[in-house]
């Protein structure tokens, strides 16, 4: 939370893709996808199969409001703001590209693909 309402303070910006640093191996289509279907939501972000990336997507300025409001109430959980802001999700079939590298297991499955 902190770190969207201090991007969307810094940045001129109407609307932003956010991808944490340790999902590598996401497609440049699926990118292009997001921003592309971004439209009037508040929030756009990925999903495959098995889950949904709630920090591989488009955020909209519109939302720092809804941002401040809930560092103010001490929230900090991305997926409230979420469930409380128009929010699209969009179902993508290759899941491997969301593989995250947090550990040595997860490191020796990227060598693979």
């Amino acid at each position: 939370m902190v770190a969207l309402q201090s991007i969307f303070q810094k940045l001129d910006s109407d609307k932003i893709f956010i991808i944490t640093v340790d999902t590598p191996f996401v497609e440049k289509s699926t990118i292009k996808t997001l921003i592309d279907e971004s439209g009037t939501y508040d929030v756009l972000i990925a999903k495959d199969r098995d889950k949904t990336h709630n920090l591989c997507g488009v955020f909209s300025k519109s939302i720092l409001a809804m941002v401040d409001e809930c560092l103010e109430q001490d929230i900090h959980k991305i997926n409230y703001l979420l469930r409380n802001s128009n929010t699209k999700e969009i179902l993508f079939e290759n899941s491997t590209q969301f593989l995250n590298l947090n550990t040595p297991e997860e490191y020796k499955l990227s060598l693979t693909l």
